[in-house]
């Protein structure tokens, strides 16, 4: 009927549509890509083009678009044919870009085929080029005034000057010129520089004609039996029949249209030369720019390049999209400032913020270079993702400033000691102990600190330069002009200026410490002991335990708990013992807002209370009156959640108190927090795995839903396809996404049409081929679901065979992955089991007779004696 341009990426979906049009008498022309499809356009204009959206290197909408901006090709029908059909957008877009149809790949194929019955031009054919048309007409034209001239018919006409075989080249002739011209016009499309070549040849090409022309005038009725030859074909057989009979008295005649056909032939291959110099030519020109874009994909380095005149992109590697997670087709719909994170400026800094697909930032170095691309103005883009040294330098930033506040809060004091004695920095402890501010200390020497006369002294020991450092105790003045007894360490730093570190401690410091070191060690022990039971304790009995100890380490006569809600600014009495009571009372009381308690002051400010009053201080809530009281807040983040506290105790509470206060309080919430938290999380898992099974059980009722006459059969297949995973030992984790797998290996038939699904007679090689492409739907559907399972891979290889003779890509043997082998055996044997619109249902027994018969060809025999054992010995049979 005509000639057909189809562009699709994938070759099954190109050898469908090839399938379908040749069987309507198209010819049709293949493309993988939008440029290419475009190149082959120009070179032999089709008659109509079929394409999809979604083309590497030019998608469906810019290819139309060029389609309808070329002259020679805007009058020829373009029609999309596309899975992208969930969204009427597409289909506005295209006809806004001039395309005449728009079909969705879920349509019958018959209705492709009537849209092109009405788009093609009434009466269109197959046309052949000039010189096949008239080689054709020749050829039909001499062979019964061949048949007719060898005897084969009883008449004999008169015959002219020239023989049949003199015909017959000149017939040759004419067809080689016809070629050579329009190959010539070819050539003179493709390159302007070559076209005064191809004229003169074209020319000579008319001279040769006007020679033969001349030779055929000066025999009279050879040249009328030649024109005559050309205008009818009926007239060229007639003068064929008489220049067979009259051929030996032309013979000198001959010899001239010989030489002169030689002539042409020569001319003829001078042309053909200079069609191989344009090819040649045009092949480097394809090899160059085919380099460029193997350079340009698989470069490393992210890369683009973006129009000047539109600010959108030409062209994107596969670096760049990984880098910020778009499809190609996404990517290339952008405009190049989108990139760029909202409401940052880039333009007076080396480092470009940009933004992921997912919202992720990027700090980029960018490199761009002005070029010219296509006949346009354009920017070619690489960039250095910098993200991850950005981190590291943050992270160093606040590992240095970690450092510094572990100094700061450390027990003891330290010194950054010059080599002159001199101070360079001095840590928050040492100011506490001598009294003076840091940038007092930081004017002064070691020397006007150290009493010379009660030990050593730091200015010696480095002039002495002890290895390895020293430790001595002296005194220290304090900035009032008091001693202080100290414990010094001194360690020399490996630097070219001699410094050194010092370690101060204060000596009546240490006894406090060993005895609050002690109280944190059983601390500690009861923290362990506490989150080893976490798991058997519930929170009422891990509170009980912590009054109790907040008791024990603080010899208090009262302990309370009280839990705050940041939410609703109340705080609720939760737990509470003094020493009239065997036990800890646990509370129920209700909630109060947080300034109506004694414990205001912790909640807001966010720190521990200390108060030695001796005031009677009344509660409303259960607890009773406090005098002396303690109080620490337990922190989750930033929001105060509880408050622990102890209180009555007869002497003062002091800065120890809290410390060992504030430690439990710490350790208690790690662990209420760590039970809440485990909680949590085990009812999200449990959450997440329900909606993981509803949503395998809706993907299994949406291909129900599109294919009835196969519902039920996912669960009867998954039911065997587990059992015979069992029986060939798979694991307990591999048998779930065997069976996941068996439940989801047909949902790429949504894709396919329902009226095919449906047929009550064996398919069509068109229709099969069709079939066949729902593994790829399959595993493109299900390739972004993290099923804790391969499964797209499994759906993928089901219908692989092990002899590889299944498709889609022929994998044999032990290349197939042991799932989707299984799947294959069971997916035959429920197949066979059930009946189908054009069959009844075959059975157990005769499924079991074509597995043996494929044995260690389609089928892995050591899974056949499986499923045959499981079936056979052990009574499987498959669920209703």
């Amino acid at each position: 009927m005509g000639v057909i341009l189809i562009a699709f990426e994938r070759e099954s979906e190109q050898s469908a549509l090839e399938t379908l049009l040749s069987g309507r008498g198209h010819r049709v022309l293949k493309s993988a890509n939008g440029l290419a499809a475009l190149d082959v356009a120009r070179r032999e204009a089709p008659q109509a083009i079929v394409s999809d959206i979604v083309l590497p290197r030019m998608d469906g909408f810019a290819l139309c678009r060029k389609w309808k901006q070329d002259e020679r090709l805007q009058n020829i029908p373009f029609l999309f044919y596309t899975r992208r059909h969930d969204d009427p957008k597409y289909e506005r877009f295209a006809l806004e870009l001039g395309a005449e149809r728009f079909l969705a790949r879920s349509t019958p194929p018959e209705k492709l085929l009537s849209a092109l019955d009405e788009l093609l031009p009434p009466g269109s054919a197959s046309t052949p080029a000039n010189g096949q048309a008239n080689g054709q007409a020749n050829g039909q034209a001499n062979g019964p005034a061949a048949a007719h001239g060898n005897g084969q018919s009883g008449a004999t006409r008169p015959m002219n000057m020239l023989d049949t075989a003199a015909m017959q080249r000149v017939a040759v002739l004419e067809k080689s010129q016809a070629e050579a011209h329009e190959k010539a016009q070819f050539a003179q499309r493709q390159q302007a520089a070559h076209a005064e070549a191809l004229e003169k040849a074209q020319r000579a090409q008319a001279a040769q004609a006007d020679a033969l022309e001349r030779a055929q005038r000066a025999q009279t009725s050879q040249a009328e039996a030649l024109d005559k030859a050309q205008r009818a074909q009926a007239e060229a057989i007639e003068r064929a029949e008489r220049l067979q009979v009259e051929a030996h008295e032309k013979a000198q005649q001959a010899q001239a249209q010989a030489e002169a056909m030689e002539r042409a032939a020569q001319a003829h291959s001078r042309l053909r030369s200079q069609v191989s110099e344009l090819e040649a030519t045009n092949q480097r020109l394809a090899d160059g720019e085919a380099r460029f874009r193997r350079v340009f994909e698989s470069n490393p380095l992210p890369m683009w390049m973006a129009d000047h005149a539109t600010g959108g992109f030409i062209a994107v590697n596969d670096a760049a999209l990984a880098l910020y997670g778009y499809s190609r087709a996404e990517f290339l719909g952008l405009k190049a400032s989108s990139l760029q994170l909202p409401g940052t400026d880039s333009s007076n800094s080396p480092v470009s913020v940009h933004q992921r697909k997912d919202g992720n930032v990027l700090g980029l170095s960018i490199f761009t270079q002005r070029i010219e691309f296509d006949g346009r103005d354009a920017d070619l883009v690489s960039a250095y993702d910098l993200t991850q040294r950005l981190e590291n330098e943050r992270q160093l930033h606040e590992q240095a400033n970690a450092g510094r506040a572990i100094l700061d809060a450390a027990a003891d004091g330290s010194w950054l000691l010059g080599g002159d004695g001199q101070l360079l920095d001095v840590n928050t402890t040492y100011c506490r102990m001598s009294g003076y501010s840091k940038e007092e200390l930081l004017r002064l020497n070691a020397a006007d600190i150290e009493d010379p006369s009660s030990g050593e002294t730091t200015q010696r020991l480095q002039l002495a330069r002890v290895r390895g450092g020293g430790r001595y105790e002296t005194k220290h003045r304090r900035k009032d002009g008091t001693l202080f007894d100290v414990e010094v360490s001194v360690g020399l730093l490996e630097n070219t200026r001699g410094d050194s570190i010092v370690l101060i401690r204060d000596n009546g410091q240490r006894r406090r410490d060993l005895i609050a070191q002690r109280v944190l060690h059983r601390q500690a022990d009861f923290l362990v002991e506490l989150f080893k039971h976490a798991d058997t304790f519930d929170e009422s009995a891990i509170v009980r335990r912590v009054i109790e100890q907040a008791l024990e380490v603080t010899r208090s006569p009262l302990g309370y708990l009280y839990f705050v809600d940041p939410t609703h600014k109340t705080i609720t009495l939760a737990a509470w013992r003094d020493g009239s009571r065997p036990q800890v009372v646990m509370a129920n009381s209700e909630a109060q807002p947080i300034g109506r308690v004694t414990l205001t002051d912790c909640v807001r400010g966010k720190h521990a209370v200390l108060n030695n009053d001796l005031t009677p201080k009344p509660n409303t809530d259960g607890l009773p009156d406090l005098t002396r009281y303690l109080a620490v807040p337990v922190l989750s983040g930033d929001e105060v959640v509880a408050v622990l506290g102890v209180g009555n105790r007869d002497v003062s509470y002091n800065d120890d108190d809290l410390r060992v206060l504030a430690a439990l309080a710490d350790g208690v919430w790690r662990v209420l927090h760590s039970k809440r938290a485990h909680a949590v999380t085990l009812s999200a898992l449990q959450r997440t795995d329900v909606a993981l099974q509803g949503m395998i059980d809706s993907f299994v009722r949406m291909s129900e839903r599109h294919d009835p006459y196969t519902a039920g059969s996912s669960r009867r297949l998954a039911a065997l396809a587990v059992a015979i995973g069992r029986e060939a030992g798979l694991d307990g984790e591999r048998q779930h996404g065997l069976r996941v797998a068996a439940l989801l290996h047909d949902v790429g038939n949504i894709a396919v049409p329902a009226s095919i699904l449906s047929k009550p007679a064996p398919l069509t090689e068109t229709e099969l081929a069709l079939m066949r492409t729902h593994v790829e739907e399959g595993c493109q559907l299900l390739a972004d679901i993290d099923f804790g399972a391969p499964i797209a891979d499994i759906v993928y290889q089901s219908h692989e065979r092990f002899d590889g003779s299944g498709y889609p890509r022929g994998l044999k043997g032990e290349d197939i992955m042991l799932e989707a082998r299984i799947l294959a055996i069971a997916d035959t044997v429920e197949a066979m089991c059930s009946p189908r619109p054009y069959r009844p249902a075959a059975g157990m027994d005769a499924a079991l007779e074509e597995l043996s018969r494929g044995a260690g060809k389609r089928y892995d025999e050591h899974l056949v004696a499986a499923c045959t054992r499981l079936v056979r010995q052990h009574g499987f049979t498959l669920p209703e």
